[in-house]
């Protein structure tokens, strides 16, 4: 049986990699390119959950899958499912980020502030020293991040629009208009749980699972949080179907 895609054309010639976690007893399977993530952490790295892996900041957590040595890319996608945050209010946590040399990263990170409508997460784009960013500011920030259900989070890079862009659960949340260059051909890697300068303060307590890297904009976005996608899980048909009757239109799987 194959996996189902997180949604149609998940493994299209644009995805540069796609991880999905704990699916299966906590294995970490690799589906494209027969990439691997290394799990670190001084407790022996992250630990497998029934859906995802669990990152704990006590124990600096952290996983890097080499991507190799990428062509220039004028535009990518960084995108992931992100649930159990477990942080005070107030600490800052990096969830991940696509690396390529010092002066070219995307980075998603995130805040549950003691105000809910301080609450953020961002997206941000670094391009020769300078941070550009994409950050939603909300109080619904605080209700998803502090939630039981697990959230999608997608960060867009468009050079050709001069945009970089964040996706939560489908609906476009944040844009900064200003992303102007392509990044260079160069070696490139994915860190999950803490970002390359591995800052111990603000690594992740939380649970990822299904992380892809691809190298076009998924989501092109629009104005006024008018674009939506529909997000959906490895699996979901069977959770659909448990749910009740009505859905099992989700449960199709392929051989």
């Amino acid at each position: 049986m194959r996996p189902f895609a997180i949604y149609p054309a998940s493994f299209d010639g644009s995805t540069l990699a796609w991880w999905r976690f704990g699916e299966r007893g906590g294995s970490r399977v690799d589906v494209v390119n027969g990439l691997k993530m290394t799990n670190y952490g001084t407790g022996g790295g992250a630990d497998p959950q029934d859906d995802g892996y669990r990152f704990s900041r006590a124990n600096l957590d952290y996983m890097q899958g080499a991507l190799g040595t990428l062509p220039s890319l004028a535009a990518h996608t960084f995108e992931c499912w992100l649930s159990g945050w477990a942080h005070a209010d107030g600490e800052t946590a990096y969830i991940g980020e696509l690396y390529r040399k010092t002066e070219y990263r995307t980075l998603l990170y995130g805040l549950k502030h003691a105000t809910p409508a301080s609450s953020w997460i961002e997206y941000a784009w670094v391009e020769n020293g300078t941070e550009r960013l994409a950050r939603w500011t909300n109080a619904a920030v605080a209700s998803l991040l502090g939630g039981q259900d697990p959230i999608h989070l997608a960060g867009v890079v468009n050079q050709a629009a001069g945009t970089c862009r964040l996706f939560v659960n489908g609906v476009q949340r944040a844009e900064n208009l200003s992303v102007a260059l392509a990044s260079p051909a160069a070696a490139a890697w994915v860190d999950l749980g803490w970002n390359m300068g591995k800052s111990a303060s603000r690594s992740l307590s939380g649970v990822l699972d299904e992380v892809r890297v691809s190298s076009v904009a998924r989501y092109l976005g629009g104005a006024n949080n008018t674009e939506y996608f529909r997000p959906a899980r490895f699996g979901e048909g069977r959770r659909a179907a448990a749910r009740g009757p009505g859905l099992e239109v989700l449960a199709g799987v392929v051989a």
